[in-house]
């Protein structure tokens, strides 16, 4: 099965159609086609058909990162924070560097009320990669919360500069238009600029 858009993954579920796909899988002993309807229904939201789906990729292979990814996703959506927790722990003592599951974790401590611990692991993620887009948002909307709007420039303009790109450009507007200072021409050329000249700041 091939999914090139959104639209083409709801027509998979939509109105029961599927009814007969849904039913076989549970015949079958295909990873990755497992794997594929599971991700597919947690992007729709039917997260106990996805549960029951990730059960079965776990019982084939306890360890392994995706399954144990997708559970955890499954319950930071369903509320589950202590199994998120865990699942996405698994992930990381096979892969300690997965930056996708370290941003998932500081989502689950942002949800519990965390910050701190949120805040590690987007740091862990930013040194891997300072153009995260999902890390730098959590990141710099912490740092506004304790109206350190300064770091978060600094954060910014420095993932700006080091690869620009339309996230960070956004993101980079938004900060400055919390500014009394900040020039209104930049900021709207940041917000809408199509392109990624280099960033000029007073």
């Amino acid at each position: 099965i091939e999914v090139k858009e959104e639209k083409d993954i709801d027509s998979l579920f939509g109105g029961g159609r599927t009814s007969a796909l849904v039913h076989t899988i549970a015949g079958l002993d295909d990873f990755e086609l497992i794997a594929f309807l599971a991700d597919c229904q947690i992007r729709l939201g039917r997260l106990e058909l996805a549960r029951g789906n990730i059960d079965t990729l776990i019982d084939a292979a306890p360890n392994n990162p995706y399954a144990n990814y997708l559970k955890g996703l499954v319950g930071m959506r369903s509320g589950d924070y202590s199994s998120a927790k865990a699942s996405l722990q698994r992930v990381l003592n096979v892969d300690p560097s997965n930056v996708r599951t370290m941003t998932l974790l500081a989502a689950v401590a942002l949800s519990e009320g965390d910050s701190d611990t949120a805040r590690r692991y987007l740091e862990r993620v930013l040194d891997r990669n300072p153009q995260d887009a999902d890390a730098l948002r959590m990141r710099t909307g912490l740092l506004l919360q304790a109206d350190d709007a300064e770091q978060a420039l600094d954060m910014l303009e420095g993932a700006y500069r080091s690869e620009g790109n339309a996230n960070v450009r956004s993101l980079l507007a938004d900060v400055l238009a919390r500014g009394d200072a900040s020039d209104p021409k930049t900021i709207q050329d940041l917000a809408l600029a199509a392109n990624d000249a280099p960033l000029q700041l007073d």
